[in-house]
C-alpha cells in the first residue's frame, strides 16, 4: 500500500498530472516525455490574495487502452487515491483526502497545445493500442455499464479562457481552447475523469478539479522542456486559484505562478 500523507494544510495543494503510453508511431509518448519530468516535483506559487502555497505533484502513466482507462480512473479520484503501481509519488505518500487537480496529458497533432473543454461519451469507433475496442453502446461504442445517467457530453469546471490567456501571457505562443478532444483515448479519459468527478459531486464529497491537455508531438513546435514548463504554469496556475478545502471552487484569481 502507498504510503499516505494525512495532514491536509489549505497551504498545500495535491496535483495528480497524468500521460500516456506508447501507440502507433510513438514509442515513447511525449506526453509521458513531458510529464515524468515532474515526478515528486514541489512548486511553489501565490494566490490572488498573496498567501503562499505549495504544489505537490503525483505522476503516471495510462495504458492507451480502454480497459486500462475505465479500471484506473475511479481510483484516482478516491480518497486517498487508489494508484497503480507505478505511479511515482511524492515523497509525502498520497493525499489522504484525495487530489485537489487531476490533470490529465496527451499528445495531438502538431500546431502547440489544446486546453480540452469537454469530454464525449460515445462515438469511439478505432481500436486502442492493444487493438481492443471501446465498450459497445447500441450501434457505436464508448461509455456503457455504469454511465447511463451521464450526458453525452461532460465539461470541465477550470477556467479554460482564464488559463489560455494566462497561459499566452506568460509566451506560450501556440494555446487554443478546443471542444473536441478526438473521440480516442484522449477524449476517453476526460470523460472518465469528469464522469467521475461528478458522481462525488452527486454524493457531496470532496471532488478534485479535471482538466485535459493535448500537447504536441517532440519539436513541433514546442521542445519536451517546453511542454514541461507549460504544465508546471498551469498546475500552479489552478492550485493559486483553488479555493482553500473545496477543489471545485476555484474562487480566488491567481497571481502569476513563480516557476
Amino acid at each position: 500500500m502507498a504510503p499516505t500523507d494525512p495532514t491536509p494544510a489549505p497551504d498545500i495543494v495535491h496535483v495528480l498530472v497524468t500521460g500516456f503510453g506508447p501507440f502507433g508511431n510513438f514509442p515513447v509518448n511525449p506526453s509521458w516525455l513531458a510529464v515524468k519530468a515532474l515526478a515528486g516535483a514541489s512548486l511553489p506559487t501565490t494566490t490572488a490574495r498573496g498567501h503562499a502555497r505549495t504544489v505537490r505533484i503525483t505522476v503516471l502513466e495510462v495504458p492507451v487502452e480502454y480497459a486500462a482507462v475505465l479500471a484506473v480512473v475511479p481510483g484516482l479520484h478516491a480518497a486517498p487515491p487508489v494508484l497503480p503501481a507505478n505511479a511515482l509519488l511524492h515523497a509525502h505518500g498520497l493525499p489522504a483526502a484525495g487530489f485537489d487537480f487531476i490533470l490529465h496529458v496527451g499528445v495531438a497533432g502538431p500546431g502547440g497545445l489544446a486546453l480540452e473543454r469537454r469530454g464525449h461519451k460515445l462515438g469511439y469507433l478505432r481500436p486502442d493500442a492493444a487493438g481492443a475496442l471501446a465498450p459497445a453502446v447500441g450501434a457505436t461504442r464508448g461509455f456503457a455499464a455504469g454511465y447511463e445517467g451521464l450526458p453525452a457530453e461532460l465539461e470541465t469546471q477550470a477556467d479554460v479562457a482564464g488559463l489560455q490567456a494566462d497561459l499566452l501571457a506568460s509566451g506560450v505562443e501556440h494555446v487554443r481552447v478546443s471542444e473536441d478532444a478526438g473521440h480516442y483515448l484522449c477524449d476517453f479519459i476526460c470523460y472518465a475523469s469528469l464522469a467521475q468527478a461528478r458522481r462525488g459531486e452527486e454524493k457531496g464529497v470532496k471532488t478534485p478539479l479535471v482538466q485535459f491537455l493535448h500537447c504536441c508531438p517532440v519539436d513541433q513546435p514546442y521542445a519536451t522542456e517546453q511542454v514541461t514548463e507549460a504544465i508546471k504554469h498551469i498546475v500552479t496556475w489552478v492550485g493559486a486559484g483553488l479555493a482553500s478545502g473545496s477543489s471545485l471552487a476555484a474562487l480566488q484569481r491567481p497571481v502569476r505562478a513563480r516557476l
